[in-house]
């Protein structure tokens, strides 16, 4: 599982981090103690160097008296090593250059080993100095620091005061332990805190999976309950966008599909009808049942000129719903657009005794579209309402925003006024076609909208708005 892949990859490089930080900081604190210890050593040397340099037994036990103020001088000199032999947590020993008998604290230079020989050459030199190392003359490994101790000025004895590494190495084996303890404690408190902070990253990870898993199997429209503002929110999102959207998509495809299918049975039915007619006509021209050629021919025209606009409108109508087909745009005068729309429906407008009104409030108003298209649209609707008028009137009025085509209509339902731009749409007089489909089709190819109303003076008013 990725949790338990997370969380090792987690524990392993903590564990790394920490071994890595354990050792830098034991070497650092080492050192550091290691320098403290030093200068601690250093300072009570020097103050030991100095309480000897001031003492009066020094003089006196270097012969500056004769005879019993020697020998007293030498018991107070050893008197005072004795007392801070007692008192000290420290070995020391005072190294003259001059050959002597040797006793616990006072030795000749030449009695020393190497090292030790190295730091009192650099008290007699009048520096102080130190260095760890294994004693021969302790027996152990030791931190030794030498000073020198003057006597009127004059440098007399160096000074080596010595401490045992191992209580240095106590110390910081305890600080080492204390510290060990410290980060065992913060590694476990790390370890709970990366389960549960794993864990509230994978659980969305795993809520996601599924869903995507519901997707693959074709569940569509499924969503996840991932809420979080972050990347992983924005990724749960996403996957619900999608998850939506292709629910729509196939909705839209099963929808178009059905509309294919139903377009094909719709175009099928009203081809039947002129092919019937003509069939039946030239049947009966051939049994000699009709035996006037003249009204043969007028009715087979009348069917051949229905299936010849009813192949126009079809390829028309599908030209429009082809993305691909392109449209030319350029700047129109609505007025104008208008004005020809009407002049082409005069012929039909006086044959049937149909009055067109016709107002404009602003002649100037102007759109960008597609003339042929735009003309065809409008004489449309200029045709349908010439055609199913009641009281032989249409008014057309021309607004900045929209063009609104109106005229008195019988009893017509809402539900026929929805259905009126659907193709092979047959209202209450029978008729049925195309027209008001592919004006729908022009108007949505123009991102203009077509709508159709009616209001309580049982007038359709078709509404073309432009914005």
């Amino acid at each position: 599982m990725i949790r338990n892949k997370l969380s090792i990859f987690i524990i392993v490089f903590l564990l790394l981090f920490s071994a890595v930080l354990t050792l830098l900081f034991y070497n650092s604190y080492k050192q550091s103690y290691t320098e403290r210890y030093v200068d601690s050593l250093t300072r009570q040397a020097s103050l030991i160097s100095e309480a000897l340099s001031n003492s009066e037994s020094m003089n006196m036990s270097r012969g500056n008296g004769v005879g019993r103020g020697q020998g007293k001088g030498m018991s107070m000199f050893y008197g005072i090593l004795s007392v801070l032999d007692r008192t000290l947590e420290a070995d020391f020993y005072l190294v003259s250059q001059e050959a002597f008998v040797s006793s616990r604290h006072l030795y000749s230079f030449d009695e020393l080993d190497k090292e030790g020989q190295l730091l009192a050459e650099q008290a007699f030199l009048g520096k102080s100095a130190y260095q760890i190392y294994e004693s021969k003359m302790l027996s152990q490994n030791t931190i030794a620091v030498a000073v020198p101790v003057f006597e009127e000025n004059n440098i007399s004895y160096a000074l080596l005061f010595n401490r045992n590494v191992d209580s240095v190495d106590k110390e910081l084996e305890s600080v080492y332990r204390t510290f060990l303890l410290a980060l065992g404690i913060a590694l476990v408190l790390g370890l709970v805190a990366i389960r549960i902070i794993a864990g509230k990253i994978v659980r969305p990870v795993q809520d996601m999976e599924k869903i995507t898993e519901e997707i693959r199997k074709g569940n569509l429209g499924v969503s996840t309950k991932v809420n979080s503002k972050d990347e992983i929110g924005n990724l749960a999102k996403n996957i619900n966008i999608m998850s939506k959207k292709l629910l729509e998509d196939r909705e839209a495809q099963l929808d178009e599909e059905q509309r294919r299918r139903n377009f094909i049975a719709d175009i099928a039915h009203e081809l039947k009808t002129p092919v019937a007619v003509m069939r039946g006509t030239t049947e009966a021209v051939k049994d000699g049942v009709l035996s006037n050629m003249p009204e043969a021919f007028d009715i087979m025209a009348g069917q051949i000129s229905h299936l010849d606009k009813l192949v126009t409108d079809l390829l028309s109508l599908s030209k429009l719903q082809n993305m691909n087909f392109e449209i030319k745009k350029e700047k129109l005068s609505l007025y104008q657009l208008v004005s020809d729309a009407i002049r082409s429906q005069r012929i039909l407008a006086n044959k049937k005794q149909v009055e067109i009104e016709f107002k404009a409030e602003d002649i100037q108003a102007s759109l960008i579209g597609d003339y042929s298209l735009l003309s065809r649209l409008i004489s449309i609707l200029i045709n349908n309402a010439i055609n199913y008028t009641a009281d032989k009137h249409v008014h057309i009025h021309l607004k900045k925003d929209n063009l609104n085509i109106k005229n008195k209509a019988d009893n017509i339902a809402q539900k026929e006024i929805d259905d009126l731009f659907k193709r092979f749409h047959k209202g209450n007089t029978g008729a049925n076609g195309l027209g008001l489909a592919i004006a729908k089709e022009i108007a949505q190819r123009h991102d203009f909208k077509l709508s159709a109303d009616m209001n309580d003076k049982q007038e359709i008013i078709f509404t073309l708005s432009f914005s």
